[in-house]
């Protein structure tokens, strides 16, 4: 069968849909993932877990349903939920009383609506990689330290970040970003919800994306907490 779109899942892997109208008489049942995207969306990353929770499924089938404990016996975890506090000093605020409405405006404004035009975390990362990708090219023409882009580049993400009012972090790509704000408590909090996951669906994850480790390795000149392994080098700085 093949599969019908897929949907983010909470470590930076998308996740298959298939749909089967045959499968239940409750429509909402006919919607379903395959094993292996469900002992993603459990968090199981080594191939030995996966490989053991696997042949529990298939023990389990067909007895009344699968219960998420099978998942926790073999690697697998809830989805980690890292509360997010709001800053009473906000990036936009500060960056509107710079730029006035000078050219600095439009930049601003555009990283506001990049981040509220996305609806989710996975199709909003690309967006922002995109962003500096592009952002970090122009800016070879200004023979400056690389930190100083990435912290123009970091206050401007946290202004569109700012827009969103989110109370937490629920998935890997968030965390990402919240991890290399300008706000310290939303870099705390994005570093926590990646560690546990940092040589594993957090390293799989920068290991394609050098446009982020990139910005990463230049905003730690600028913000002194971050970690080492977040740009993809071993060890905690």
């Amino acid at each position: 069968m093949k599969p019908i779109g897929t949907i983010p899942s909470p470590y930076g892997v998308p996740l298959k849909v298939f749909h089967d109208p045959e499968r239940s008489d409750n429509p909402d049942d006919c919607y379903f993932h395959d094993a292996n995207d469900c002992m993603t969306m459990a968090g199981i990353h080594t191939p030995a877990d996966r490989q053991k929770c696997f042949a529990a499924m298939k023990a389990l089938m067909g007895r009344g349903g699968m219960h998420f404990q099978v998942f926790l016996d073999h690697g697998g975890r809830k989805i980690p939920r890292e509360p997010l506090v709001q800053p009473i000093a906000k990036a936009y605020d500060e960056l509107r009383l710079v730029v006035g409405n000078g050219e600095g405006r439009g930049a601003l404004e555009n990283w506001a609506t990049l981040c509220l035009d996305h609806s989710d975390w996975a199709a909003r990362s690309k967006a922002m990689i995109d962003a500096i990708g592009s952002a970090r090219k122009e800016m070879k023409s200004w023979q400056a330290p690389g930190f100083v882009g990435a912290l123009s580049l970091a206050k401007l993400a946290t202004g569109g970040m700012e827009h969103l009012g989110e109370q937490e972090i629920d998935c890997l790509e968030a965390a990402a970003w919240y991890a290399v704000s300008a706000h310290s408590q939303w870099r705390e909090a994005g570093v926590r919800w990646l560690e546990p996951f940092r040589d594993t669906w957090f390293a799989d994850w920068i290991r394609t994306r050098p446009v982020y480790r990139r910005h990463v390795a230049d905003c730690r000149e600028a913000f002194t907490d971050l970690p080492s392994w977040l740009c993809g080098k071993g060890g905690a700085a």
